[in-house]
């Protein structure tokens, strides 16, 4: 997307653009009002902004893209240098700041193209941070999970353990109704085994290596097993 209310300039650099970038195809919206809408609805590889002198110039139009969580790179315009506004608008999230001299508009295809390349490396960083905080927090909640399965584990080896020899005693062989609760504690706790068992099972992801590199598998874990009929 180009924002350019001149159109002598918008056509030199269309032109640029289009004849040196492979594929590319030039939006020209002189408007940056309606540039913002179009923005917001649809995606485009990179914007260049001209600084404007009046209305809503460029440092403005970047203020307002960044309040709309638009993501994608910038490059603004000036028609002449001014350091502060440079620093502004770098501040702002433009990826370049170039002034209308020479023979600027032979250089904006690589600028672009280099833009583009810089934010993709950008976003990719962005979702490798997440996926890494995703495998802390999983690391995190498996580790809890073999550590509550320990803790419980051995007390509960010792009531099964306590249960069973109450159920051999020949003192309580003619009581049906203590035999009956013994039998309760034994299920309950056999239950409860059964259960750390499966948190024991989580603690320990599977690793399936695929073409795209290894894949912890904990969904085979988490999904519950189909019984046959």
């Amino acid at each position: 997307m180009l924002v350019e209310p001149d159109q002598a300039c918008s056509a030199q650099m269309t032109r640029s653009i289009e004849d040196r970038l492979t594929g590319a195809r030039v939006e020209v919206l002189p408007d940056p009002q309606e540039a913002l809408e179009a923005l917001r609805e649809r995606r485009f590889d990179c914007v260049v902004v001209a600084q404007q002198p009046a209305g809503l110039d460029g440092l403005k139009f970047l203020e307002l893209l960044r309040q709309h969580d638009v993501n994608m790179p910038v490059i603004m315009v000036a028609n002449q240098m001014s350091e502060q506004a440079a620093s502004e608008a770098i501040n702002f999230g433009a990826s370049e700041y170039v002034v209308k001299e020479g023979s600027y508009h032979l250089v904006m295809p690589r600028l672009i193209s280099e833009a583009i390349r810089r934010h993709m490396l950008i976003c990719r960083n962005r979702d490798l941070e997440e996926r890494l905080k995703d495998s802390d927090n999983l690391s995190a909640i498996t580790m809890a999970a073999a550590t509550l399965a320990h803790e419980i584990s051995n007390p509960l080896t010792t009531i099964i353990g306590v249960s069973e020899l109450l159920n051999s005693d020949r003192a309580l062989q003619n009581k049906r109704s203590a035999r009956r609760k013994l039998r309760l504690i034994t299920n309950s706790a056999e239950r409860i085994r059964n259960a750390l068992s499966y948190m024991s099972r989580l603690s320990q992801p599977t690793v399936r290596h695929t073409g795209a590199g290894p894949l912890v598998n904990v969904e085979s874990e988490l999904s519950p097993k189909k019984t046959s009929n």
